[in-house]
């Protein structure tokens, strides 16, 4: 089976890039944040062999099976996977730590 590519909403990207930039510039880290977004590329290559194979967003109250969550470091990557397209959608990558509800993951896909 041909693994699935991805792809990046503005927020995901927006998310990732206030992440990394926090840990390098405020943290004063810039080998954290590259250990991190080598580990998020790891994330996504796993997600793309293996779709299905991360935890449904059911905690986070989406109770669409096509959500799936995967915890990297202290981040939740939360995607989409669309088998027609054979592609998951990243829709956020967010603090694991803060109160994340259906709001916070809904408003990535708001315009669809």
């Amino acid at each position: 089976m041909a693994s699935y590519s991805y792809s990046l909403t503005p927020l995901a990207e927006s998310d990732l890039d206030g992440a990394l930039g926090y840990i390098s510039g405020e943290l004063a880290s810039p080998g954290a944040a590259s250990k991190l977004y080598r580990d998020v590329l790891r994330a996504l290559g796993d997600a793309c062999g293996m779709p299905y194979s991360s935890p449904d967003c059911s905690r986070y109250l989406v109770a669409d099976p096509a959500y799936r969550c995967r915890l990297v470091g202290n981040y939740l990557l939360v995607y989409r996977v669309d088998d027609a397209g054979r592609r998951i959608e990243v829709l956020r990558f967010l603090y694991a730590r803060r109160d994340i509800g259906a709001d916070a993951i809904g408003r990535a896909s708001a315009g669809d």
